[in-house]
């Protein structure tokens, strides 16, 4: 059995639980106030999860900080997918939206190589456990408007207008 580490994250959306394997992040996900923070809640195909420190861990939540303060625009940690080959193709694909800009669904479908599968994208969007990181918050409706995201449509909302206003002002500097 793998041992996973995990960590409690402060971010200014709330509060974040990150799970790391030997190999890199596995899981980050918004901790809920209504939900108690239980292994099971986040990996319940794992038994053994310990909570203390790791290189992987200390890595995110220096990169974190640097995010939300607008100093990084990109994530340099090791990146552990799960899930079907569709799923793992289409959340790569995510890797490549570049900050401060939306794409929708169809365009996302479109550029992973599956122009037909939309709602299939958008299943395994909605499914990734590597929130923020892998940035699905990027990917909005054809018409513009914010669709689903698990961590809520106004932590969307706040990720994307905060890409934004650094990438602006990193336009006019």
């Amino acid at each position: 059995m793998e041992t996973l580490y995990s960590k409690i994250i402060q971010t200014p959306l709330g509060d974040i639980i990150a799970v790391v394997t030997k190999d890199g992040l596995y899981s980050l996900d918004f901790i809920e106030d209504n939900r108690p923070v239980r292994e099971e809640n986040y990996l319940p195909d794992v038994l053994n999860m310990v909570q203390k420190g790791n290189l992987y861990l200390d890595k995110l939540e220096i990169q974190l900080d640097e995010y939300f303060s607008g100093e990084r625009k990109q994530f340099d940690i090791e990146l552990v997918f799960s899930g079907s080959d569709f799923k793992k193709k289409v959340l790569k694909a995510l890797l490549d939206v570049p900050y401060g800009t939306v794409q929708s669904y169809k365009e996302q479908a479109e550029y992973a190589g599956v122009p037909k599968a939309i709602r299939a994208v958008a299943t395994a969007n909605a499914n990734n456990k590597l929130m923020i990181v892998v940035p699905c918050h990027r990917i909005v409706g054809t018409d513009g408007e914010l669709r689903g995201y698990r961590g809520g449509l106004y932590r969307k909302k706040y990720l994307i207008d905060m890409e934004a206003k650094y990438s602006a002002e990193a336009s006019k500097a």
